[in-house]
């Protein structure tokens, strides 16, 4: 699980909006440049947010080459998530971010981590309950934020803690 969830949010809504009825360079110029102003407040540095801007509009132009015609926002929601994820996970060590827990990163988080690889084998009715837990886990490990990818270290302790927490409840 990777901390930069709510870029791909951000990334959903913008491949969304832009990909309809201009030219495919214009698009795609159009979502470089939503991204690099959007994610402004994200990344503690420029580099970091170029590299990650780069990163996700290479996937998307190489799987989805004139945008989003004819998907639903549901598919849209799922690519947005996905690149975003993918992206930070490739730039590991090279990102640095600027994500506190004020505002919305916390129920945008868990909507990621809601359809993340990390929940697919946690039954449906217990998935919320996880998810709750793991947002809950990591603001107690960084009550600041977070600036950096989390370690798998920490994403497997926080994983075995809250898939106990879903065990022991009910």
């Amino acid at each position: 699980m990777t901390s930069k969830l709510f870029i791909a949010l951000i990334i959903q809504i913008v491949f969304f909006n832009i990909c309809n009825g201009q030219n495919k360079t214009n698009n795609w110029k159009a979502l470089r440049d939503t991204l690099m102003s959007k994610t402004d407040t994200e990344f503690a540095d420029d580099e970091s947010k170029q590299k990650f801007t780069d990163c996700v509009i290479e996937k998307l132009k190489a799987n989805y080459p004139n945008g989003d015609v004819g998907m639903s926002q549901l598919e849209i929601n799922r690519i947005g998530q996905k690149y975003g994820a993918i992206c930070t996970n490739e730039l590991k060590g090279e990102l640095h971010f600027n994500m506190s827990w004020s505002g919305t990163v916390g129920v945008n988080f868990k909507k990621m981590l809601l359809v993340s690889d990390l929940v697919k084998n946690i039954p449906e009715n217990k998935k919320s309950d996880f998810c709750d837990c793991f947002v809950l886990k990591l603001k107690i490990k960084y009550p600041n934020g977070i600036t950096e990818a989390i370690p798998p270290t920490v994403r497997d302790s926080v994983y075995n803690e809250c898939i106990q927490f879903i065990n022991n409840s009910n």
